[in-house]
């Protein structure tokens, strides 16, 4: 990351203005947010990790938010400077609340979706995705390279491991599941814009919902757009489905949520659990030792339970 003094010098000498009070907001793996006045406006900063791949997620929020700046689609921030040798970006700043998921949430997340989809033309769009996945044997790739990354630095890491292995391997031999997952693929998916890593953690509330964090946005299918919609923890989809959702759903994604192979559900729910299982892992300091052991336990029930209903 970026020194402060770094990123306050390069606003200076966009701005031509003293920055005050630059505050750090949020801080993950891949970037540190942070609040700054210039003048009379408030903005944030968003200072991405010297890694391999952070200039093409600095230029994914970027493109992404420029092509929403395009074309009329203003629940988002806008771009005020990108500074690409800093790895930096910096937006307007969204006064809002944070929220919880709800039927509320889900329509405005699905309806976004939706604007997204009307008001840019995709041929507009000349990125992929971090992660698109367009057909099923992409699907299959994507979840066994995940399941090769996990960390094997502990009895209890190998063990659950085994468990991902031994899940992915149930799935992927069963010829039948298999098939109605390809068959699904073949029969739905259609290239879409996803503004990807869609949840309530990156929803803000003012006078109505806004989206931030489109560092991983791009072309995509939208059968992976709707499953990380319907299979994402933090978004508890079948809690809050109701009628109003569903047609939404179906007029947004192309296809009925009931219409969803289970084993489809399945695949997806175990590519969450590996990505937060990861997250934990990369995180643990910010764990007790009773926390992170619960949480494991968790994830090693969570794919035991899987394995179970699918035998």
């Amino acid at each position: 990351m970026r020194s402060i003094d770094k990123i306050n010098k390069a606003l200076q000498d966009f701005f031509k203005l003293e920055p005050n009070d630059l505050q750090p907001l949020t801080e993950g793996t891949n970037n540190k947010v942070y609040k700054v006045r210039i003048g009379r406006d408030n903005l944030v900063v968003k200072s991405y990790a010297e890694s391999i791949n952070s200039t093409e997620r600095l230029f994914k929020e970027y493109n992404f938010l420029l092509l929403c700046q395009n074309n009329n689609i203003n629940n988002v921030p806008k771009i005020k400077f990108i500074d690409k040798n800093l790895i930096i970006i910096c937006e307007t700043y969204i006064s809002g609340t944070n929220i919880s998921s709800s039927s509320y949430y889900i329509e405005a997340m699905i309806i976004f979706i939706s604007s997204l989809n009307s008001n840019i033309p995709l041929y507009d769009v000349n990125f992929n995705a971090t992660d698109a996945i367009f057909t099923s044997e992409e699907l299959f790739e994507s979840v066994k390279e995940r399941i090769s990354k996990v960390h094997s630095d502990s009895s209890r890491d190998i063990e659950l491991k085994e468990l991902f292995s031994e899940f992915f391997k149930l799935l992927a031999q069963d010829e039948k599941k298999n098939q109605s997952i390809k068959n699904f693929f073949d029969k739905f998916s259609r290239r879409v814009i996803s503004p990807s890593d869609l949840g309530p953690e990156n929803m803000l509330y003012s006078d109505k919902p806004f989206f931030i964090d489109f560092e991983y946005s791009g072309l995509d299918s939208n059968i992976k757009m709707a499953l990380d919609l319907v299979t994402r923890p933090s978004i508890n989809f079948e809690k809050y489905t109701n009628s109003q959702i569903e047609k939404l759903f179906l007029e947004v994604m192309g296809f009925k949520i009931d219409s969803i192979p289970l084993s489809l559900v399945q695949i997806f729910k175990l590519k969450w659990i590996l990505i937060e299982y990861s997250s934990t892992l990369r995180r643990k300091k910010e764990f007790s030792k009773n926390d992170l052991e619960l949480r494991i336990n968790n994830y090693n029930l969570a794919v035991m339970e899987m394995i179970k209903n699918f035998t």
